[in-house]
């Protein structure tokens, strides 16, 4: 295979392991670099069986599965795949499935399965981690990747893989050890950016511009670093599995992006106490005809009202043109954002499905700082996409300018 990881992560898995754990910031290629070297392996080693994993299942088609499908394409590797359900065959008879932890009866089954790729590894449970760390019994060379980026976390407490593995503190430095209460060799690596060969010149000034913007957003996402966040706005939200009967849907939230910012697509519905946020589409380097059909894709109808971003007036004019009938642009004034925040704190917010980059934002959304670190009464710069959206929306039909009474 021409294509190989970073270096880097070339020698995190050069020796075998039963766990290989990489935390790293946002771009420090750590996913992308496990399921390269898992492709390897199952190429080398025929009807092998591999298992990729998140804990929510709805998340993995436009996630795992199309990292995979692209990886594969890149490196040149013969395949076949279906898409319900989701399964990919090598030409050797080595295969992957695709699995979620979101329901009991999904995690059994793994029996077969000699490798498993846990992304997002925060997003499980330490049962969850157990249950499929017992059930793989497969082939030879069992192994578990887990991959996540750092999250925030509160004063002295500590996650459960922070318990778990032993990781250096100095970025790019491997640690391989043997674990007495696994039983097993375990390899963990810390990454950022500077890890990957290949992140983007623009993406690395966006990161580092955090440095001056949001310092606990540079120190989680381009340091690769756990970070309490001070300021955070919205506590009061929560995850649910779905939309209960007999809400009213408010519309759909549209926030542009191109390069390194996602376009972020939301839909919302409310009723007096509470609200439910859905993400629909999340994604960068989309032109307006690809973030058009992934909107239909998503179930956006033509009648549907989307509240866009007010400054891209060419970019909702295309949409307009390809079929958005009741596309309109959000009606900024000054300090809207921290208008609607006061209006949205008297709600219970509900993320539907378990979107984890809904999730991010929700968790790291917080008020910007002064030099001596006073709070501010205006939101902080970071990555706020789908909540720009989601806050667009509300604005024009919940806000206090709005004619929408409950």
């Amino acid at each position: 295979m021409g294509l190989k990881p970073n270096k880097i992560n070339q020698d995190l898995f050069k020796d075998y392991s039963r766990y290989y754990y990489s935390i790293g910031g946002r771009w420090s290629a750590k996913t992308f670099d496990s399921i390269l070297a898992i492709l390897t392996r199952l190429e080398n080693w025929p009807e092998t069986r591999a298992c990729f994993m998140r804990k929510v299942y709805g998340s993995i088609k436009d996630t795992l599965f199309a990292d995979a499908i692209k990886i594969l394409n890149l490196a040149g590797i013969e395949y076949t795949k279906t898409v319900s359900p989701l399964h990919i065959t090598l030409k050797n008879g080595s295969t992957i499935i695709f699995k979620g932890a979101d329901d009991a009866e999904k995690l059994k089954g793994l029996s077969a399965v000699s490798i498993v790729l846990m992304d997002e590894a925060n997003e499980f449970t330490e049962q969850d981690f157990e249950t499929i760390d017992q059930s793989i019994r497969g082939g030879h060379y069992h192994s578990i990747y887990l991959c996540h980026n750092p999250v925030p976390k509160l004063a002295g407490s500590l996650f459960w893989f922070e318990k778990q593995f032993q990781v250096s503190e100095t970025t790019g430095e491997i640690l391989r050890y043997y674990d007495d209460n696994l039983g097993t060799y375990v390899s963990t690596l810390r990454t950022t950016y500077k890890n990957n060969e290949y992140c983007p010149e623009n993406v690395k000034k966006r990161l580092e511009g955090y440095k001056n913007t949001n310092p606990a957003l540079y120190k989680l996402w381009a340091l690769g670093l756990y970070a309490e966040m001070k300021g955070v706005i919205f506590k009061n939200w929560d995850i649910a599995k779905q939309v209960p009967d007999g809400v009213d849907e408010l519309g759909i939230g549209l926030d542009f992006g191109f390069s390194s910012d996602p376009a972020a697509c939301v839909k919302v519905w409310a009723n007096s106490t509470d609200i439910w946020i859905k993400g629909l589409v999340y994604s960068t380097d989309l032109t307006n005809d690809e973030l058009y059909d992934k909107m239909v894709l998503a179930g956006v109808d033509q009648y549907d009202l989307i509240i866009a971003d007010s400054a891209e007036p060419k970019s909702r004019e295309d949409l307009f043109r390809r079929g958005f009938y009741r596309i309109e642009k959000v009606n900024k004034k000054p300090n809207y954002k921290a208008e609607m925040v006061n209006v949205l704190s008297a709600y219970k917010i509900h993320l539907i499905d378990g979107d984890t980059d809904l999730q991010r934002e929700f968790q790291t959304f917080s008020w910007a700082e002064d030099k001596t670190g006073k709070l501010l009464p205006k939101p902080k710069d970071g990555n706020d996409h789908y909540i720009d959206a989601f806050i667009m929306l509300c604005h024009e039909r919940i806000g206090v300018t709005s004619n929408i009474v409950y």
